[in-house]
């Protein structure tokens, strides 16, 4: 537990919201929409959020937030 919540306290706010859209299985077009940014800033999010998680995926992503809430 202490290894995924010290990733995820590396995030960034704007990070922590699309982390949740993500959760969410959105897409960046989506969250684009949603947070009012371009699609291209909603992909360098996701790949943010992906990088300091240490997740290839959102199926990865959804593991890991799985495994936090245990």
């Amino acid at each position: 537990h202490a290894t995924v919540e010290a990733r995820i306290a590396q995030l960034t706010p704007r990070e922590h919201q699309v982390m949740r859209l993500m959760a969410r299985c959105e897409t960046s077009k989506t969250i684009a929409e949603t947070l009012g940014i371009s699609v291209r800033t909603a992909e360098h999010h996701r790949a943010q959020v992906r990088q300091k998680l240490r997740v290839k995926s959102v199926p990865a992503l959804l593991a890991l937030l799985a495994r936090r809430n245990r």
